[in-house]
């Protein structure tokens, strides 16, 4: 598993014993849960990228056999900065090695996607670094490097092939002691 990810399932038993405050005391950060999408190869050898249901208007359901996300596979990924890198202030996702968040897949681009907080207000935004998939945010297509806010619940979908959602601390903790007390985890 690429560095900084968990299964979502692994970090909720790795949490379980912690009341809402010691759980927000521990984490500061917001998180990301991905919904990593599978590809397939098609009959010329070109691997396609299978994209999140809401983007797939027109496609036939058979052509999605096999992909969906095993339950349980989320992952979760802390939103910081962990490399003092080349973007100061800003946390960054992509396929390349100096990013704060790494995803290795052909759909990322080496950077990708700017997360940044505003430190006088606490709000986040998110921006697509012109990237070649580029990037949705709640369904809205992120063109340039325009900074959108970005808040608990927001949808993301990187590249076409991973569907995220931006989570707070406290409600990515209310979110798992959900999942816990309906023993979906």
């Amino acid at each position: 598993m690429p560095e900084g990810m968990k299964r979502l399932a692994d970090f909720a038993a790795e949490t379980a014993a912690m009341s809402a405050g010691e759980f927000a005391a521990a984490f500061a950060d917001p998180f990301l849960l991905l919904d990593p999408r599978k590809g397939k190869t098609d009959a010329g050898g070109v691997f396609r990228l299978l994209l999140p249901q809401s983007i797939l208007a027109g496609v036939q359901e058979s052509d999605l056999e096999g992909v969906k996300a095993e339950a349980g596979f989320n992952l979760v990924i802390k939103v910081a900065k962990t490399r003092d890198r080349r973007y100061p202030g800003l946390v960054t996702l992509g396929r390349g090695r100096e990013n704060d968040i790494v995803v290795e897949s052909p759909a990322v681009s080496k950077v990708h996607v700017l997360f940044r907080k505003d430190p006088k207000t606490g709000i986040f935004t998110i921006a697509d670094s012109n990237s070649t998939n580029g990037t949705t945010l709640d369904g809205v297509y992120l063109t340039g490097s325009m900074h959108k806010e970005v808040g608990s619940g927001s949808q993301i979908i990187i590249g076409g092939a991973f569907r995220c959602t931006f989570n707070l601390p406290a409600d990515l903790f209310d979110y798992m002691d959900v999942l816990r007390k309906t023993g979906k985890l």
